[in-house]
């Protein structure tokens, strides 16, 4: 792809990195562009309000620049996402005559770590084997595991086990080498290098050619050159003519944190393999036939060497281009008779809160109210749909019934109905919405205001009142990335949303 910033280098990837003018907020320059207003990056790392963060992925800088901007992450994204379409079409559209590529529907895919390789295929998977997917890429590490079902006429996978992930992507490499530097020059010496075209060259170096071809070997040298920043010489730890030497044990310090956390995710999916499978009873080996390294930092040789050192009984395996592999594995998942994820696992508890029978045995510890219709105490109890850790086959719809009273005068807004979908990540799925065990996840908007009275059911309520009661179905259904919650009502659908996993 031929960025912005970038031009003729044909990278796969472009930084997440926006920057706006101070006395224009609606300008900005974006991706590997120079850059010269109030900057922003790695924003997406800021989305993941319920992931965990290691020390070094504070944001800090990126959170203090969004509240001086008075914007949310939410607008940064949309602003990046929205230059990245443009400029996607427009790079698409100059390849071909004048009006060609209109003709044509298009599709964007957003992906999510469920990808897969021809290589791993061809070259190791058989039937029943199990295999660990890590996306390594720039903020985040996401993994996840898939067991062969089917190899032909058509890849068919199964989510073995929960995905897991975290805060441990290659920027933070990048983060350590300019730490280095600081403890070498100092802060108020680095605060001008910033500012000038040296550090950018700089940076793009161990970006781009240092980090990807380290081997993780101490007698390895890498330069990096600040052209023309005139550096004091520090020539003990490197430094000479504004050229840093950096051997390989002190590259190994900017990726030693990073890498840890990896393996630790690693063997975190590792283990649940192995205890599942143990579990049982699968005739299949315990463990893994391979580790399959994608994503940007998937490519990293030092990575991939760690991995194969920490795993020495599973193939590490690093397809070509690991850069676009989850670009790939996004356009195969839209190719059903090329491959296919069957079954997926829930990360959480999903469900909703509804109205039931007071128990005075069972329900003391609960609030109750009264329901004038049926005449009697009620509290609130969940309904889940799908268990933590279950395993749901994709486009299988989860389905319970329910029912409103609405009493006489019935108003036509009455009739638009907010269901919330809540989730939980307890181990025992709680029997009653709580604070701190249950949390709102998303709310499914239903209009029913086309529906006639003489059509609903009715009842007298114990408190002498015409009640109407609508009845109605909740569903949820596993999609690829995640569930369509939808309230339908005979086999009509008047309202549904779609979330993720997440």
């Amino acid at each position: 792809m031929n960025w912005p910033g970038l031009e003729g280098l044909n990278q796969p990837k472009v930084p997440t990195l926006i920057s706006y003018d101070p006395e224009n907020p609606g300008s900005f320059t974006w991706g590997a562009q120079e850059h010269a207003g109030i900057t922003v990056e790695h924003f997406k790392l800021l989305l993941g309000e319920d992931q965990g963060k290691p020390s070094y992925a504070t944001g800090r800088h990126s959170a203090a620049n969004l509240k001086r901007l008075g914007k949310s992450v939410e607008e940064v994204t949309r602003d990046y996402m929205k230059a990245l379409y443009d400029h996607a079409l427009s790079n698409i559209a100059s390849r071909y005559p004048s009006g060609y590529v209109n003709g044509f529907q298009k599709k964007f895919i957003l992906t999510v770590p469920a990808v897969w390789s021809d290589h791993a295929k061809d070259a190791t998977l058989k039937v029943g084997d199990a295999f660990v997917v890590c996306d390594a890429g720039g903020g985040t590490a996401d993994l996840i595991s898939y067991e062969a079902k089917k190899l032909s006429p058509r890849l068919e996978l199964t989510e073995l086990v929960e995905p897991n992930g975290g805060m441990a992507g290659s920027v933070f490499v990048n983060k350590y080498f300019e730490q280095g530097l600081i403890d070498m020059i100092g802060e108020d010496e680095f605060h001008i290098l910033k500012k000038k075209f040296a550090w950018k060259e700089a940076r793009e170096r161990f970006d781009h050619y240092v980090k990807p071809r380290y081997r993780g070997t101490d007698d390895e040298t890498h330069l990096v050159s600040f052209p023309m920043a005139k550096l004091g010489n520090d020539i003990d730890n490197g430094l000479e003519d504004s050229c840093w030497s950096l051997k390989g044990r002190e590259i190994k310090r900017f990726f030693a944190p990073v890498v840890f956390d990896i393996e630790r995710l690693v063997e975190e999916q590792v283990q649940r393999i192995r205890t599942k499978r143990l579990s049982q009873g699968c005739s299949q080996s315990h463990e893994p036939r391979a580790i399959l390294l994608v994503g940007g930092f998937g490519a990293s040789m030092h990575l991939k060497q760690s991995l194969q050192q920490k795993f020495p009984l599973i193939e590490v395996v690093q397809p070509p281009d690991a850069w676009a592999t989850i670009v790939k594995g996004a356009v195969l998942s839209l190719m059903p008779d090329k491959a296919i994820v069957t079954t997926s696992i829930s990360k959480k508890h999903w469900g909703v809160a509804a109205s039931c029978p007071y128990d005075a045995t069972l329900d003391s510890s609960q609030e109750k109210h009264y329901n004038y219709c049926d005449g009697e105490y009620k509290v609130f109890k969940m309904t889940w749909f799908v268990s933590k850790e279950q395993e749901l086959d994709r486009n299988k719809k989860v389905s319970f019934a329910f029912e409103r009273q609405l009493p006489e005068p019935l108003n036509r807004d009455d009739l638009v109905f907010h269901d919330n979908l809540m989730t939980s990540n307890v181990v025992q799925a709680p029997k009653y919405p709580a604070s701190g065990l249950t949390k709102e996840h998303c709310i499914v908007k239903a209009d029913l205001r086309g529906l006639k009275k003489h059509n609903l059911r009715t009842k007298w309520g114990h408190d002498g009142r015409l009640y109407y009661i609508v009845d109605y179905d909740l569903t949820l259904t596993a999609i690829s990335a995640g569930f369509q919650f939808a309230l339908e009502r005979k086999g009509r659908k008047f309202g549904s949303m779609e979330t993720k996993w997440e």
